[in-house]
């Protein structure tokens, strides 16, 4: 291996033999800035802040630097990640070691810049591109925008004329890029590229942080978003003291932000991406044919051609900017850790990740090896068959034909997953949208008519997206109404022209959409309230697998994480709580899903929202404490985990109850309220109601553990009846061990049944007549047979017999504890089983009504009799005295 890489490579063969031997350690930051202090410690006195000196040992420095990367590299020692990671770290490292004396230098002659405060004002050395990312490669140039906090004055005592900070700072900078690119014998530090700054070659040199704030709001374009979700300050503070400088650098990124992201999922990234790739193809192109280039094997350049690392690159970029306004987890700037954030958020499919990650290791590694050769910035393979098949071996191929062929075909679905992710602009896609060029249909001329007063590129976008519906919908009654369920989302979102964006990008989100408008009543109604939700629906794993639980908590504290926002932090939430409910309602829709299983998911969901909301709220309150003993109780729908898609929250708070904690229990209860019920941007989190904790609503907000106990030693049966569905939800865990052994105490003692018939029939009763139905179709919840009396029936017989059978007190929900009734033989195990079908059947209908949009579910009578008479004879069988009749 060792003469295969002297063979290949000049700066390889320059290194000593001592320093080959060296070669083997990896190539630490440590190890370079010790490198570095070295040959520090070996200058004269005088020329250890002589910035002409230090260049030189920096030129010396990068020599050793990209020798000993050359070796580790070829001899595949070296992972991608230390050959970037090293020459990041030794740009940072130049440029500081250059700035402080320079900015001495030019304090001698032009005096110290202060601001208005007599504060040291500094330059920001901002690195764009790969610097910013931390990915630079063995021979790139460095992208660089300088900037400065503010303007102020450099008053030089006895001079002519003073200067101002941005004079100051230009020469500087001036002398920064001089001395970092100037070639002595072949050696340099870094070719410096200043072109991305403001205005590029006609704008200033150095700007303040106030006027790059106005570039961007006023002349900012698309590429330079992209160019500046890479950006970040590379140097350390030389004047400024280390909190000014935090300070600023913070402004900066705040700036950068806001910037490159949108506070919404920004579709109008693709086209933008789209028109940049091609115009970096038609350049590219362009030279070649200037400099005849061409190679029989495909196209050289693997970083500007098909299937290069550009439009890996691009992949990356563009989805993160697309999404990374509603998900910070993905504003990161390195390509291969947002291929994975992109792949765990469901943003990218996870074998498309994987297969780009590894396909753009194997292009770094081939762009190194050609740059090794002779170090230059060069991205093109050797059209020679020999100079090829060296390159080939170096990357461990064991022949030139099957190193053609692996790359081929890599870089050609390279380019195919570019074509599908960041799909053709609107022209050449009309075809299969179903924008047409005969008559319009009148049922897409009546939803345009709406949209008269918009932009004719609206109106435009509008009608694309409307006839893509209508090519999906049947010209009947049921299309129709589909087609119009469709409409009504697509009048909707032109306001924010970004989803239209979205569905002419994505046909196979037009299909989805398609799918659930036209399954669902209820589907639609949720896409149109919430039309953020749109950008789920580009993962093509929607609807067809279970819900990701692991990766929806680890992404949502990932968001919230850092400091609280409250406004951003509350919607985050209410925009996780959306995502997922669709999630499970695609699932749902799919038909192969039980609404036991799909009511248990929606549990769950509330489950975990909860316990975050619990927490923000705490953190709201910025007290300087532990955090009080408080257990959040679940009741009703929440309790039993039989959550629909509308169902409210039930909760009772419980402490400890000590007296000096009063206060910051009841200011962190209200407060939790209001992360929970709080109409925000993004909608409310959960409808809440408090009512069922002791006393009502003239109860406490918080019941002390005591007080509570106390409570129920005299309450209502119907309150112990409440029990039966309780549960601990999230809050302190000690507290929640207490309730689980309370509840079941008391659950469990010993009742008179005749009793217990007694009082449940009376609260039946009152449930019936609050509950009236003037229709003669069945209610399948509250009309006699239905959902109710089973219920009803389960927790009277839990009430009544738990004393005898402990398993009645744990709390699975209404059809388990009704087998294990039948199990028990406290009802004839053939009535529990024909009950439990029907109330199995009843839910089931219930749930496919509402998702049809039916506000109250109800059928006709003699379509749920079987299931009617098989409830109606278990609840005689526990000996029940339900009505009969409405």
């Amino acid at each position: 291996m060792n003469d295969r890489v002297s063979d290949w490579s000049a700066p390889a063969r320059q290194l000593a033999d001592d320093e080959r031997t060296n070669a083997e350690q990896p190539l630490s930051t440590d190890r370079i800035t010790l490198a570095w202090r070295q040959r520090l410690q070996t200058l004269p006195a005088h020329e250890q802040h002589d910035a002409a000196a230090l260049a030189r040992e920096l030129r010396s420095l990068r020599r050793w630097l990209i020798a000993t990367l050359a070796w580790r590299d070829l001899a595949h020692d070296a992972p991608l990640v230390e050959i970037e990671s090293a020459m990041t770290h030794f740009a940072s490292l130049a440029i500081d070691a250059l700035l402080p004396a320079l900015v001495t230098d030019a304090e001698r002659r032009m005096g110290r810049p202060l601001d208005a405060d007599g504060q040291p004002i500094d330059l920001l050395v901002i690195g764009m591109g790969k610097l910013g990312a931390g990915e630079l490669n063995v021979s790139s140039d460095i992208d660089l925008v300088l900037a400065i906090p503010c303007n102020g004055q450099a008053i030089q005592p006895g001079a002519d004329t003073d200067h101002d900070a941005l004079e100051f700072h230009a020469h500087v900078a001036d002398r920064l890029a001089t001395l970092l690119r100037t070639e002595v014998g072949r050696d340099f530090v870094f070719r410096v590229d200043t072109r991305l700054r403001p205005f590029g070659d006609v704008g200033p040199r150095v700007i303040t942080l106030d006027a790059l704030e106005h570039y961007f709001m006023a002349h900012g374009r698309f590429w330079e978003r992209c160019a500046w979700l890479k950006a970040r300050v590379v140097n350390a503070p030389v004047s400024m003291s280390a909190p000014a400088f935090s300070a600023a650098c913070q402004r900066l990124d705040e700036m950068r932000q806001a910037f490159v992201f949108r506070r919404y999922t920004d579709y109008t990234t693709i086209d933008g991406l789209r028109d940049l790739a091609a115009r970096i193809g038609e350049q590219r192109r362009a030279a070649q044919l200037k400099a005849r280039a061409t190679a029989a094997f495909g196209d050289a350049d693997v970083k500007l051609g098909r299937g290069g690392i550009r439009e890996i690159e691009f992949i990356a970029q563009g989805l993160a900017i697309t999404h990374g306004g509603r998900n910070p987890w993905l504003r990161i700037p390195a390509t291969r850790t947002l291929l994975t954030r992109l792949a765990s958020s469901g943003r990218l499919d996870a074998e498309h990740a994987g297969f780009l990650d590894r396909a753009y290791v194997l292009l770094r590694r081939i762009e190194h090896a050609v740059q090794y050769v002779a170090d230059r910035q060069t991205h093109a393979i050797p059209p020679e068959d020999a100079h090829r098949a060296q390159l080939a071996e170096l990357m461990g191929f064991e022949s030139l034909a099957a190193f053609d062929d692996a790359l081929g075909t890599m870089r050609s679905r390279v380019a195919q997953l570019f074509d599908l992710i960041l799909p053709a602009p609107l022209a050449a896609r009309s075809t299969q949208l179903g924008t047409r060029t005969g008559e319009t249909p009148s049922r897409i001329l009546t939803w345009l008519t709406a949209a008269n007063r918009e932009s004719e590129t609206t109106q435009r976008k509008l009608e694309a997206v409307l006839s893509a519906f209508d090519d999906r919908f049947a010209q009947d009654d049921a299309g129709n109404e589909a087609f119009t369920r469709a409409a009504r989302l697509a009048q909707t979102i032109m306001k924010r022209r970004t989803y239209l964006d979205l569905l002419i990008a994505h046909p196979p989100v037009m299909d989805r959409v398609a799918r659930l408008v036209q399954a669902s009543p209820f589907a639609a109604d949720y896409l149109t309230r919430h039309p953020i939700l749109l950008d789920e629906l580009i993962d093509p794993r929607i609807g067809s697998r279970g819900i990701d639980w692991t990766g929806f908590d680890a992404e949502l504290d990932a968001q919230l994480g850092g400091e609280l926002d409250t406004e951003r932090h509350m919607n985050v939430l209410r925009d996780a709580h959306h995502a997922q409910v669709l999630r499970i309602l695609a699932l749902d829709l799919e038909g192969a899903t039980p609404v036991e299983a799909i009511s248990d998911e929606l549990s769950l969901l509330a489950d975990r929202l909860l316990a975050r909301a619990l927490d923000c709220a705490w953190r709201a309150l910025k007290i300087d404490s532990p955090r009080p003993a408080l257990a959040v109780l679940g009741y009703g729908r929440l309790g039993a985990k039989e959550m629909g898609y509308a169902s409210d929250l039930d909760l009772v708070l419980v402490s400890d109850g000590a007296p000096d904690e009063v206060e910051r229990l009841t200011r962190w209860a209200q407060r939790l309220q209001s992360w929970l019920s709080l109409a925000t941007t993004s909608g409310r989190l959960f409808e809440v109601d408090l009512r069922l904790r002791p006393d009502g609503n003239a109860g406490l907000l918080v019941t002390p553990r005591s007080a509570f106990e106390r409570y129920h030693e005299t309450s209502a049966l119907w309150e112990k009846q409440a029990l039966t569905r309780a549960r601990f939800v999230t809050g302190d865990a000690a507290l929640g061990d207490w309730f689980e052994t309370w509840r079941r105490r008391t659950l469990g003692a010993e009742r008179d049944a005749a009793e217990v018939v007694r009082e449940v029939s009376a609260m039946r009763r009152r449930v019936l007549e609050g509950h009236p139905n003037k229709t003669p179709d069945f209610d399948l919840k509250h009309d006699p047979g239905g959902l109710v009396d089973m219920e009803f029936a389960v927790q009277a017989m839990v009430l009544a017999h738990a004393s005898r059978h402990p398993d009645l007190l744990e709390n699975v929900g209404t059809l388990a504890l009704a087998g294990r009734l039948g199990t028990h033989g406290l009802v004839p195990a053939a009535l529990a089983d024909a009950a439990r079908e029907g109330y199995r059947t009843l839910r089931g209908l219930q749930h496919v009504l509402r998702l049809r949009g039916a506000e109250v579910a109800r059928m006709a009578p003699a379509e749920a009799d079987r299931h009617r008479s098989a409830i109606r004879a278990f609840v005689a069988a526990c000996g029940l005295a339900f009505p009969e009749a409405r």
